[in-house]
Order: C-alpha cells, then structure tokens, then sequence
C-alpha cells in the first residue's frame, strides 16, 4: 500500500505512466483502474496473454520429447488432455503419468493421487512427470 507522503511516485498501468503523489496514485487505481491486489491483477493490453508467473513448472518426459508446461490444470483428467494434445495424439489414447522422484516414480492414476503431486507440485514449483503412451507401454 501506498502511504500519503509528499514524494512522487511511478505507476505503470499498460502503456500508461503516471508519474504523481501517493495520494493521486491511490486515486487513479481506484477510480480510474480499480483496485489491484497485486500486479498479475491490472489489466492487460487486449489480445496479449495474460503470464502466470506463480504457477509451479512441469517437466513432461514422453519417449518422443520432453516439454515444459506451467500447472494450471485441476484435475488428472485436464492434465492427461494437455499431453495429449501437445503429443498430438487422439482423445481417446490410454496415457500414464508418474512423478519422477529422484530414483522413484510415483504412478498418477486417479484423483487421489493428482491431490498429492498438486500439492507437491505447489510446493517445489517445479516437477518432473513421466509419460508413457499405449504403445510404450511395458
């Protein structure tokens, strides 16, 4: 928060830059702009992608390539849809995930198990899965 004090202050909003006093500051965010809570709130140019840049990291290992993605998904079933696509394979292939933990591999197989690697995932921010397609399947 910004405090009423007599320095001015620069406030990126877009491709608008105010330059102003606190008190002038805290008038533009909440008349002009709305009130922010932090900087992933403010409104973004129209057509640009809005960055996540607290999303924890997932490294995909399939047999054909490796590929980052940022978390986003809430569920073991979104999360098999992304690979899928991203491997361009039909929605109806048979795909298993499995965390790579050091020498181990933790299985992901039904939603049970997507809350622990969600929460772990959250809290290293950045994870490594294992994919095996229907083919590559021992």
């Amino acid at each position: 928060m910004i405090k009423d004090e007599p320095w001015p202050a620069i406030v990126e909003v877009g491709k608008l830059r105010v330059v102003s006093h606190a008190v002038d500051v805290i008038r533009l965010s909440h008349v002009h702009c709305g009130s922010f809570e932090n900087a992933m709130d403010i409104p973004q140019t129209p057509g640009k992608r809005k960055r996540e840049t607290n999303a924890p990291r997932i490294t995909y290992h399939a047999a054909s390539r490796t590929f980052d993605r940022l978390f986003k998904e809430e569920s073991l079933d979104e999360t098999k849809d992304v690979v899928r696509r991203k491997l361009g394979l039909p929605e109806s292939s048979s795909i298993y995930l499995a965390q790579i933990r050091g020498e181990h591999t933790v299985d992901l197989e039904d939603e049970d198990d997507f809350d622990a690697f969600y929460a772990i995932a959250h809290s290293n921010m950045a994870v490594e899965v294992q994919v095996t397609t229907e083919e590559n399947r021992p």
